[in-house]
């Protein structure tokens, strides 16, 4: 059997209107659930590096995503995908390379883009978005904040939090 996932379609749509051709993208969301009915939840991570280099991409990202997949139950097959995002600061490698190769993933998708430029930003920051099957109430995920990133939800850093 197939595994399922969530499923983004889009479609071009072709119109007219004042005698005009138009063209307009309709996207469409469908949510699957997998066959043992677990819905899909996004759990959040991020993390600050000490500076642009590849050993503190190395060693930050795997501590971050192994105690976030730690502390809400999460194996490799429950991981729909993983969205990485970084601020302008950080250029050195890809957080999805390390995340690939520092955790043996060959299936899992992954996705980096950049953060917006935003003042109160944490200086070298990377965030994670993972999705994934889980039974965990949306209210009891546990989401994960290490170093300077903590200060981005204050309301969600626990003791799990370092």
């Amino acid at each position: 059997m197939l595994p399922h996932y969530p499923v983004i379609f889009a479609k071009i749509i072709n119109y007219y209107s004042i005698g005009l051709s138009h063209k307009r993208i309709e996207v469409q969301y469908w949510s699957i659930m997998s066959t043992e009915n677990r819905p899909i939840r996004g759990v959040r991570g991020a993390t600050t590096l000490p500076a642009d280099d590849i050993e503190h991409y190395q060693s930050e990202l795997p501590r971050l995503m192994s105690q976030l997949m730690h502390d809400n139950a999460i194996t490799e097959a429950d991981i729909v995908t993983v969205f990485c995002t970084v601020t302008e600061d950080l250029t050195r490698i890809s957080p999805a390379r390390v995340l690939r190769e520092s955790m043996g993933w060959c299936w899992v998708p992954l996705f980096c883009a950049q953060e917006p430029v935003i003042d109160s930003m944490p200086e070298r920051c990377i965030r994670l978005l993972v999705q994934c099957y889980t039974q965990i109430n949306p209210a009891d995920i546990r989401h994960v904040y290490h170093n300077e990133a903590a200060k981005l939800r204050p309301d969600l850093t626990g003791k799990s939090n370092v």
